[in-house]
């Protein structure tokens, strides 16, 4: 019988394994607890926001919209000459408008959501490229911190406000 034939090829001594469980532990709970840090952020920066009426473009695309209210069938959204070039945006807002009519706290809700997923989907991107093999020499020790530090910027940068407000 060759050696290591019949091991799996991360197979090693046990003291290798345990270090390994505790370092894929340790990363997940490091990713769980930035994860969860980024959604706090994101609460707290904007939380009271909530109750914010409709502004500017919001009394036009949502309130006195006919077509956001229209709820068969559900891809006439997708016509409408408000949402034609943002299917999804006018798809949301119709879904925002069957749940719960013009209260204003589920279209903010529904935003902030959106928001915090952007900002864990640009938590994993940055992290991802940190890592390559370009850039993991110079950042690969620092990745998980770095893309804290920059999807936790983004979350809560006054830039960011009228997407979710």
């Amino acid at each position: 019988m060759r050696e290591g034939r019949d091991q799996p090829p991360h197979a090693g001594p046990p003291a290798a394994d345990a270090a390994r469980a505790t370092g894929a532990l340790s990363h997940r709970a490091w990713t769980i607890l930035a994860g969860v840090a980024i959604a706090a952020a994101g609460v707290a920066a904007y939380h009271n926001s909530l109750h914010g009426p409709f502004v500017l473009d919001d009394i036009i695309t949502i309130r006195d919209n006919a077509d956001v209210r229209a709820s068969w069938p559900p891809w006439r959204i997708f016509y409408s000459r408000t949402y034609w070039t943002r299917p999804v945006a006018g798809l949301t807002v119709a879904l925002n408008y069957a749940a719960g009519g013009l209260d204003v706290r589920g279209y903010h809700a529904v935003n902030l959501a959106i928001h915090v997923l952007a900002a864990l989907a640009l938590a994993g991107l940055v992290r991802r490229s940190l890592r390559t093999d370009g850039l993991r020499a110079r950042f690969g020790r620092d990745a998980d911190a770095l893309a804290l530090a920059v999807a936790l910027l983004w979350m809560v940068h006054p830039l960011q406000t009228q997407s979710v407000t």
